[in-house]
């Protein structure tokens, strides 16, 4: 298990409150229980094992011991238009603090448009954000170790899962086995944690203060689809529109140029490159 008062003495400053959990159905659902009951912002619930995990619009996400699993409650108190580029935000944060693990990892780690975190084409962390009587649920699964099981490691969807602790330059790190994760597995698991929460922590106040515009040309430089020829699908998986990705906006949409210099802004949807 996570320890809580060595994560909670590194993060206290930034006004967070971590409380670490062995499994759970859904982190989200219990932070979503104390947005209801009024619980003010900071409040961190973590999971090394989900049983009802999910990810963006709803899908599945697989959360076997290996993976941090965490949801951060929020009340951003911004114009509603500014809302959806929350989305950015997360991904922008996680990407900067994985690449403050190791220096291998600053230039591999990449945003895949709006909210995956990515590695050589395999995915690192997937975000989902509720918007909740007027506050915000932001559930964030990272894969840090590879699970013991094959099966585990299979997660379906679009994408191969890519792991930090294969990524990083750490020497020779034992897997999860059957006595669950060592000492110094979960050691690396709490310091992924804090890195990203101080991270994320100083983004948020700059996006609240500017909106997405105070991060944008920071976003842009860390997205790997900029200038690439794609296919875009709405949430129900149908064609939407295609070209080439020539910005994101400060609203937060993909903008899109095709062949007969149209152009498209996407505010959501199922990036492909063609």
């Amino acid at each position: 298990m996570l320890k809580e008062s060595r994560i909670n003495a590194q993060v206290a400053g930034e006004g967070y409150r971590v409380i670490c959990k062995d499994e759970v159905l859904s982190t989200n659902e219990l932070v979503k229980d104390a947005i209801r009951k009024g619980e003010r912002e900071g409040l961190v619930v973590t999971a090394l094992a989900q049983g009802s995990g999910y990810g963006r619009t709803g899908h599945t996400w697989k959360s076997p011991l290996g993976g941090l699993y965490f949801s951060i409650l929020l009340r951003p108190g911004v114009p509603l238009e500014q809302l959806p580029t929350l989305s950015q935000v997360c991904s922008y944060a996680i990407r900067e603090a994985l690449g403050d693990l190791d220096v291998s990892l600053s230039e591999r780690v990449r945003i895949k448009w709006p909210n995956d975190v990515m590695c050589d084409g395999k995915k690192l962390c997937g975000v989902s954000l509720e918007n909740i009587n007027g506050a915000v649920c932001a559930g964030i699964g990272v894969n840090v170790f590879q699970p013991l099981n094959y099966q585990d490691r299979l997660v379906g969807g679009k994408y191969t899962p890519a792991y930090i602790s294969e990524l990083c330059n750490w020497g020779v790190m034992p897997g999860i086995d059957a006595r669950g994760m060592s000492t110094a597995q979960s050691l690396i698991m709490e310091q992924v944690l804090v890195n990203i929460l101080m991270r994320f922590g100083a983004v948020y106040q700059q996006w609240r203060a500017g909106g997405f515009q105070a991060i944008r040309e920071d976003y842009l430089a860390r997205m790997d689809l900029l200038g690439q020829e794609v296919t875009v699908e709405n949430l129900a998986g149908d064609f939407f529109a295609a070209g080439k990705v020539v910005n994101v906006n400060e609203m937060g949409q993909l903008v899109l140029k095709d062949a007969a210099s149209n152009y498209y802004a996407v505010s959501a949807g199922e990036v492909h490159l063609r």
